[in-house]
């Protein structure tokens, strides 16, 4: 769970200098609970030609450069090696289109009291 605050917060995040380019996609997955640090430095250091991770708080970004369902660093030995917790990721392009909906959808009923 985050607050609506965290949610925003998350969208306006720009973690990577290349998200926006054509053929990157970024990803954000959220965990229930901080990665303990070595395991965090550890995901952060898994990187492939077309993959990269960054992580702040109990979110994780990960940034592609091709389709994702193309990426093969989530089968490789490193990753599988982590054994991370169980995590929820959403495309950070969705994530914004729900903030500015909802967010527009707040205001509007705030102006209206």
């Amino acid at each position: 769970m985050r607050t609506s605050e965290e949610v925003v917060a998350i969208g306006k995040a720009q973690i990577f200098a290349e998200e926006g380019r054509e053929g990157v996609t970024v990803h954000v997955g959220f965990f229930q609970k901080e990665l303990a640090p070595v395991l965090a430095k550890n995901l952060a250091a898994v990187r492939t030609e077309e993959d990269e991770f960054r992580i702040k708080g109990r979110e994780y970004y990960w940034l592609c450069r091709l389709r994702t369902c193309e990426s093969k660093v989530w089968t490789s030995p490193e990753m599988k090696a982590l054994r991370l917790p169980t995590s929820s990721m959403r495309n950070m392009e969705s994530v914004r289109k729900l903030i500015a909906k909802h967010f527009d959808r707040e205001r509007s009923q705030v102006c209206k009291a």
